[in-house]
């Protein structure tokens, strides 16, 4: 497979030709493991709710919600649902609900402080700084691993 000087057309082994205009969206870097949970979760909600039930709009805080949920469930180690798949349903429902159903963008963006509040007097420094603590913790346990035979 070879481009054309301008960048607009594939040509193939074969002699066929091809528009080039697709590879800024490229489906096949997809994995198809992912995509494969993504379309179980999607018919399990499908035989539970109806098909495209969730297209009369789902509020994206409560897609994003559901996702940490699934998440949170992962992480914590229970397996009693596939709960990447669920996770990542949610997140592209999100952002299909942003792009093409605005009114169900819900979601209040909220500013990271980046200092104490005024109301709020900065606490004095007591004892050991924790990232102190936390940093030669990490170290010894690192360094430690795997446990020596004794």
């Amino acid at each position: 497979m070879e481009m054309e000087e301008n960048g607009q057309v594939v040509i193939f082994s074969t002699g066929a030709r091809r528009s080039a205009d697709a590879e800024d969206v490229r489906y096949d870097l997809i994995p198809m493991a992912g995509l494969e949970a993504v379309a179980r979760t999607a018919a399990e909600g499908a035989a539970k709710y109806g098909v495209g039930n969730w297209l009369y709009g789902i509020p994206v805080s409560n897609l994003l919600s559901h996702a940490i949920r699934h998440l949170c469930e992962f992480i914590k180690g229970d397996t009693t649902e596939d709960h990447l798949g669920h996770a990542a349903w949610n997140v592209l429902a999100a952002i299909h609900m942003i792009k093409y159903r605005p009114d169900m963008n819900d979601v209040v963006h909220q500013q990271i402080r980046t200092s104490t509040p005024p109301s709020l007097p900065k606490q004095p420094e007591i004892g050991m700084r924790i990232d102190r603590v936390c940093d030669d913790t990490l170290f010894e346990v690192v360094t430690t691993f795997p446990p020596k035979n004794s």
